[in-house]
């Protein structure tokens, strides 16, 4: 069976004010070349019925991943979403058995 390894994606702001993300198509095709299905890791906006952070956790137990790619781009501490939603896949994958992380550079130029 193939591993999932969940990527992460920036999170850029439209010129009508809509949060985007975005992920170069190198580093998924580099993901898939290396054996591996790369699953885009959605961010979870906050509403009044649950938390963004609650919802990411639900979809990553459903998801089963075997690794996870903090994929670059945004400074950190740009969008609090990505932050905290990275922060949880890191504590995630820490606590479970078999899971790898790998991480490209974000600027810490605040």
């Amino acid at each position: 069976m193939i591993k999932k390894i969940g990527v992460t994606q920036r999170i850029v702001q439209s010129k009508y004010g809509e949060l985007r993300t975005q992920i170069d198509i190198k580093l998924l095709e580099f993901i898939s070349i290396c054996g591996y299905q790369p699953i885009i890791i959605p961010y979870f906006r906050v509403n009044k019925k649950a938390n963004s952070i609650n919802n990411l956790l639900k979809w990553i137990l459903k998801i089963k991943l075997s690794g996870i790619v903090l994929s670059g781009g945004d400074d950190i501490g740009k969008y609090a979403l990505r932050d905290k939603s990275e922060i949880l896949l890191i504590k995630y994958s820490l606590k479970k058995k078999n899971s790898h992380i790998w991480y490209m550079s974000r600027n810490a130029n605040n």
